[in-house]
């Protein structure tokens, strides 16, 4: 059967901050977003949603950063807006750019649109600490025939007691994971004991993931895990997600052109971050247009997927989770993009 849910699809990608307790769920309240070609007007022409009404509240803004494919913002306990990000430049709620912020980024990419990938960054709060933030984000460098790949995941601490309140990096571009990885897929899981947090992150070309843990002490490789099949032997356009218990992970990479795409389904141990029971379905794609994007619903049962002009329900808790897919909804215009379940 069909399950209707409100999902935002952009073309864009928020930070996901999965399996909250109540101290943190105000974090993801207000989404920014936008670009713009104004070449001689100061500042980048946005958008606002603010989700802590019913209906959410809409409006402009004039910002200094343009958000396109890379769009991770983070708001304080109360759910006002504090900082957010296009891989490249750090902004402060003020939309100013952050203070001690200049050397953020120095890879290839080093102005316009922002980084062009999806999930191409992740903000998350220190663990036990009121004004301390962590921003996670890739250096890419030009490797031919794949184009842009992250060659390391690095990290960047904000203290938002700083600048009078705006904030300023105290630590930058610290060096976390040196390795070809895939692109984007940065989400990220509550631990069990509720106070730290989760995030994989998967090799090129691989079916090994890193996970990182932060907790009090800061971002540490936890550990790494082989598990299931390798997904596609290229660099794609892809989307990872946890659902919103916490136990089950999700990632689906792209074709290229009329060629399946693959998606994996993972349990997920919120208490020793360790991924098991894999299962890969193969989807022959259906356009040119983007790759498979993922959200799940509140419930943490029903899977939804992008595939250029359609939208798909998969049933997390049937026998057989292939079979169960559904088409929900299929565009008359534009495909679809990243998808982003709404607070």
């Amino acid at each position: 059967m069909k399950h209707s849910i409100l999902i935002f699809s952009l073309f864009c990608w928020m930070t996901t901050l999965t399996a909250q307790p109540e101290v943190d769920r105000n974090r993801d309240k207000v989404w920014i977003f936008g670009s713009d070609n104004s070449t001689n007007i100061p500042g980048v022409d946005g958008s606002i949603v603010d989700f802590s009404s019913d209906p959410p509240i809409t409006s402009y803004v004039n910002k200094p950063i343009e958000q396109y494919t890379t769009d991770a913002s983070i708001c304080d306990k109360q759910g006002n807006l504090i900082l957010y990000t296009n891989g490249l430049m750090i902004s402060n709620r003020n939309h100013q750019i952050l203070a001690n912020s200049e050397d953020f980024y120095s890879g290839p990419y080093v102005e316009g649109l922002g980084l062009p990938m999806c999930q191409g960054a992740l903000f998350l709060p220190m663990p036990e600490s009121d004004s301390l933030y962590i921003l996670i984000h890739p250096l890419m460098k030009f490797a031919e025939p794949l184009g842009g790949v992250p060659i390391r995941l690095q990290y960047t601490m904000i203290d938002m007691s700083r600048n009078g309140g705006d904030g300023e990096t105290i630590l930058i571009n610290h060096l976390i994971i040196n390795d070809t990885l895939d692109w984007g897929q940065l989400t990220a899981c509550r631990h069990a004991n509720g106070r730290d947090w989760w995030i994989l992150v998967p090799e090129l070309v691989s079916n090994r993931f890193y996970r990182l843990l932060l907790d009090p002490e800061g971002l540490h490789l936890n550990g790494e895990q082989r598990i299931g099949d390798v997904l596609g032997n290229f660099l794609t356009v892809s989307q990872a997600v946890f659902s919103p218990d916490g136990t089950r992970f999700v990632r689906a990479r792209g074709a290229l052109y009329n060629l399946p795409d693959t998606m994996a389904i993972y349990d997920f141990d919120r208490c020793t971050g360790l991924l098991s029971n894999s299962l890969t379905i193969i989807h022959p794609t259906d356009s040119l247009l983007t790759g498979p994007k993922l959200a799940i619903s509140p419930n943490s049962r029903y899977l939804y997927k992008t595939l250029g002009l359609y939208m798909w329900q998969y049933d997390l808790l049937a026998p057989d989770i292939a079979s169960s897919r559904v088409l929900v909804h299929t565009a008359t215009q534009q495909g679809f993009f990243a998808m982003q379940l709404a607070p």
